[in-house]
């Protein structure tokens, strides 16, 4: 699996799921709460867990970037639940989705690990607005959506779905454009919010794309580009920032070159840095 972004909270790392996540898997998908709020996904085996990490989430990171992560606990390592954005063919959007143990309930690990999961998707990949979907009698679930900011829209049904569910809607549209005026701190390798130097007419000068000004056009150039050579190649480019100052100043890394079938070792700074 290529080296997709990881998140920290104060007590939990949220890294993105992998095989080697299968008996986990198996045992969550198997909780009383997963089957009776989200429904049975006939997961009995470990090799059930695998191919259902190889064909729904392995295969969603390699097509955008992102998807679901496994939350483990700092303080013994401890996998306790999972926390995500999905992409689903049956769902416009992108929806935000958590669940864990039960032991490891009622202690704010859910709204610890949905808020930075927002963040990412706002901060890192670009997401101006997100959707989740839950069931009536699923109340936990509905007050921890709306502590991250989502609001009841409607009722839905999804396709060969009978039951039927809460959509939850969020439009963050106006943190994302925060982002893109400089303000975000968060890792900025997919950030397309913070990729300000590609407007820099004193830097597209020298290079063949005459640079962008927009925020849709540099988010569309990191999901094909910069997404793309690392799904495809597992390398890529690299943001760089000032240390002491957390500033985004530029970016550096390698490039494949189909049409000369070459790699290319490239860079681009900030002109006043």
């Amino acid at each position: 699996m290529q080296p997709y972004l990881s998140f920290e909270t104060d007590r939990l790392i949220l890294r993105p799921s992998n095989l080697d996540d299968a008996a986990f898997q198996l045992e969550l998908m198997n909780t009383p709460k997963w089957l009776d709020y989200i429904g049975g996904r006939d997961i009995k085996t470990i090799e059930d867990a695998e191919t259902y990490i190889k064909e729904k989430i392995i295969s969603q990171f390699e097509r955008v970037g992102f998807g679901n992560y496994v939350a483990i606990r700092k303080e013994d390592g401890m996998k306790i639940g999972a926390c995500g954005l999905y992409d689903r063919p049956e769902l416009e959007g992108v929806d935000i989705g958590f669940a864990f143990l039960p032991e490891y309930e009622h202690s704010g690990y859910g709204v610890e690990s949905a808020r930075r999961i927002k963040s990412a998707a706002i901060e890192d990949f670009g997401i101006t607005s997100l959707k989740a979907i839950t069931i009536e009698r699923n109340v936990g679930s509905q007050r921890l959506l709306e502590k991250i900011g989502l609001k009841f829209e409607k009722y839905i049904r999804l396709p060969n779905d009978a039951e039927e569910l809460m959509l939850y809607f969020g439009d963050f549209s106006d943190e994302n454009e925060a982002n893109w005026n400089g303000t975000s701190n968060s890792s900025p390798i997919y950030n397309a919010g913070r990729w300000g130097i590609l407007p820099d007419e004193r830097v597209s000068e020298y290079t063949a794309d005459g640079g962008v000004q927009s925020y849709s056009e540099v988010e569309r150039r990191i999901q094909e580009d910069v997404l793309g050579d690392y799904a495809k190649h597992g390398y890529g480019r690299f943001a760089v920032e000032e240390k002491s100052t957390g500033e985004l100043i530029g970016f550096s890394g390698l490039k494949y070159l189909e049409d000369i079938d070459e790699v290319d070792l490239g860079y681009r700074f900030i002109s006043s840095t």
